[in-house]
């Protein structure tokens, strides 16, 4: 038995990762939980700053490259708070790639009516590749700050695709 409230039931919450405080919050909370789901973070895997803290204890010679998700790109804070809760809280830290960021954002757009920016979209993003096995998941998505010739060129090339 689960103690009830959002995500009441879900076996994984899937949080996008950056410096890791939301993913730190959100396992905060989860942790006085009865029945504790997974938490994963997800995060580009062209910036993958806190997946190399949590699995390797560092982030050395990895390049700040830009990606859609840019929202969760650059180094972490030597020394910050949210690491050490970070590596306790999470189960897992997932990477998904620039592509499968670009099939989430037109997935949200074409399905959901919705405009999300890549940053917003990782956790959504590793469901649709197949990384994301567990069922029923809470999926935290926000943003919507996308520049509007970046949306609009992955929208077109995603039109006409299947969306199941």
């Amino acid at each position: 038995f689960w103690g009830g409230g959002w995500g009441s039931g879900a076996t994984a919450w899937l949080v996008p990762v950056s410096g890791g405080g939301l993913l730190a919050g959100i396992g905060s909370s989860l942790q006085k939980q009865v029945y504790r789901p997974r938490l994963i973070g997800v995060q580009a895997e062209i910036a993958p700053f806190m997946h190399r803290l949590y699995y390797q204890g560092t982030q050395a010679d990895i390049p700040d490259l830009p990606s859609l998700a840019d929202g969760l790109t650059g180094e972490v804070e030597h020394r910050s708070v949210t690491i050490p809760m970070v590596k306790q809280m999470a189960d897992e830290i997932l990477l998904v790639s620039e592509d499968e960021i670009a099939r989430a954002i037109a997935f949200a757009w074409y399905v959901y009516h919705e405009k999300v920016e890549g940053s917003g979209v990782v956790g959504l993003a590793a469901i649709l590749s197949g990384k994301v096995k567990e069922r029923p998941v809470v999926l935290v998505v926000s943003g919507g700050n996308i520049q509007p010739e970046i949306h609009a060129e992955i929208i077109q090339r995603f039109a006409g695709e299947t969306w199941q």
